[in-house]
């Protein structure tokens, strides 16, 4: 009783080229649907918004009831763009940088 010999098998370049880009383009296929979903716009809730900015609670409400980030009221929630939020917050630096020359 020995061991089967292993076949052994001769692949050119060309056939790996060809196997690397079906496989690379199969794999692109489905990551394509889950790409577009994730550029979607997200709202957050305030808690999540106030992790996002490193702050408390306490302090988003501050900037929200004096105008420096805005939100949205939907069904007694507040809901936050972080995209948009980081901006707002920028654009307060900037004006106080400004003020301060």
């Amino acid at each position: 009783m020995g061991s089967t010999p292993t076949p052994a098998f001769l692949v050119s370049q060309e056939d790996l080229d060809a196997h690397a880009a079906k496989t690379a383009a199969i794999v692109i296929e489905q990551l394509l649907p889950l790409l577009e979903r994730a550029n979607e716009p997200r709202l957050v809730d305030r808690q999540r918004m106030a992790e996002l900015l490193s702050i408390s609670v306490p302090t988003l409400d501050r900037l929200v009831a004096n105008g420096s980030v805005r939100s949205l009221l939907l069904n007694n929630r507040r809901l936050f763009d972080p995209d948009e939020a980081i901006a707002d917050l920028r654009q307060r630096r900037d004006e106080e940088v400004q003020r301060h020359e």
